[in-house]
């Protein structure tokens, strides 16, 4: 048996600097605890397991010094998208989705969206989970109480009558609750015909509707009938307005009806319920990470979004530089990219991320003052040129665009300083004694 400091410390101990290896150390012992408990013991065979599981960790890691991973990234990612260039336009972007399932960008129209830090995404989605949903049913019930819905979702028919219907649970409405509307009163109503399957399985009633209706107009004199009919009767204002704009007015008027939303959060299009293993899986058509999180139905500790601005506004810029690294992980594994080392995104990431804000991968982001060269290798050429030779702008050649542009040797690689590979080592001098050997 192993105690986790001995293991632990055999396991750091390829990491040279000594600060370092002490840091890794506390902070590998303290996660081992906080998952297995303070009296955890390592048997021998996973004690050289979890070892030989961090050196090979920790030598995969090792970046050389003054190395291009920017180079490395474009070269790796750029090359298999060029290679499968014939089936770019019917595998590149396509939504991933399928019947029961969300549709989601991949390939190269998301890796613009990532780099781009783009506001508004083409497939924004969430996932969450359920606080008390065991069973396949409940999760699905509890998923349609979080779409967005609206009186157009349910309905089955809708049409402008006169307010003097004949209906006789609506003539009992006008006689004894309505009291406002006199017999003798011209006017128009709007009655609605709603599909009451769909009503149930998103547990909403007709009478949800008429309150939604009289909370949004307050001049709108609504009423439900028996669910058995399934119909609410909306009974517009009063409105002195010429005959040949009736039409017009009662248009209108079903317009505003068929937008008032009923129940859901905002941005929540579509629920699609998966079982992963034991637990159920919640994936939607919108996103809206902020209410999820404070719904309290829904485990906010496992609620995640791809839409990173969103993540950035909600959980600050750790969390989204960990989607970032998702996300970006994703597209290239759905590309066929699996060889692609996690420290060259991580740098990628960790540059766009570093300044507190998400800046995007282009010339009104990140390497702003890399040179007008390399900004004309970038793009816009010819006007930067221009723009820069009339201000008199002198390039220091510290890019590797401007180098490559004048065929020089690039700062980076064996193009870098020597010294970092060849810096000498200073040995102790030992003292010298004068003693004399016989």
């Amino acid at each position: 048996m192993e105690s986790i400091e001995t293991t632990v410390t055999s396991a750091c101990s390829v990491i040279l600097n000594p600060e370092l290896r002490e840091r890794q150390i506390r902070m590998m012992a303290d996660a081992i605890r906080a998952e297995r408990g303070p009296l955890f013991v390592f048997t021998e065979e996973e004690s050289r397991k979890f070892v030989e599981y961090v050196h090979r960790a920790y030598h995969r890691a090792i970046i050389t010094p003054n190395r291009a991973i920017g180079v490395d990234f474009g070269s790796a990612y750029s090359e298999a998208n060029t290679q499968c260039a014939l089936n770019a336009f019917h595998m590149s972007g396509v939504g991933g989705g399928s019947e029961g399932k969300a549709n989601v960008t991949l390939g190269f129209p998301r890796m613009l969206e990532l780099f781009n830090a783009t506001k508004d995404i083409r497939n924004p989605s969430c996932r969450f989970m359920f606080k008390n949903k065991h069973t396949l049913d409940e999760a699905y019930m509890g998923a349609k109480t979080i779409e967005n819905v609206s009186i157009e979702t349910f309905l089955l028919g809708i049409e402008a009558m006169d307010r003097d219907t004949t209906y006789p649970w609506y003539s009992f409405y006008r006689k004894n609750v309505c009291k406002v509307l006199s017999d003798d009163e011209p006017g128009y109503a709007i009655c609605m015909t709603f599909n009451m399957v769909e009503l149930y399985r998103h547990s909403i009633t007709l009478f949800d509707i008429v309150e939604r209706i009289h909370s949004h107009y307050a001049d709108i004199y609504a009423c439900c009938s028996p669910d058995s009919i399934g119909k609410v009767i909306a009974v517009l204002p009063r409105a002195e307005i010429p005959e040949t704009s009736i039409l017009m007015y009662l248009r209108f008027s079903i317009d505003k009806l068929k937008r008032i939303w009923i129940s859901g959060i905002h941005g929540i299009a579509k629920c699609y319920v998966q079982q992963i293993k034991e637990a159920f899986v919640v994936e939607t058509e919108g996103s809206n990470l902020r209410a999820l999180m404070a719904n309290a139905s829904i485990m906010f500790n496992n609620t995640y979004s791809n839409d990173i601005m969103e993540v950035y506004h909600v959980l600050g810029i750790e969390a989204t530089r960990e989607v970032l690294i998702k996300e970006i992980r994703l597209v290239l594994e759905n590309s066929g990219i699996n060889n692609m080392a996690l420290y060259i995104i991580e740098f990628i990431v960790d540059t766009m991320c570093m300044t507190g804000f998400v800046k995007p991968v282009s010339r009104y982001g990140i390497s702003n003052d890399v040179g007008c060269l390399a900004k004309a290798c970038f793009e816009q050429c010819m006007s930067v040129i221009t723009d820069n030779a009339l201000l008199g702008k002198v390039d220091p050649l510290r890019s590797i665009s401007a180098n490559i542009a004048l065929g020089k040797l690039i700062p980076a690689g064996t193009g870098s300083n020597i010294e970092l590979y060849n810096k000498p080592v200073s040995y102790p001098e030992w003292p010298v004694l004068d003693v004399e050997i016989a």
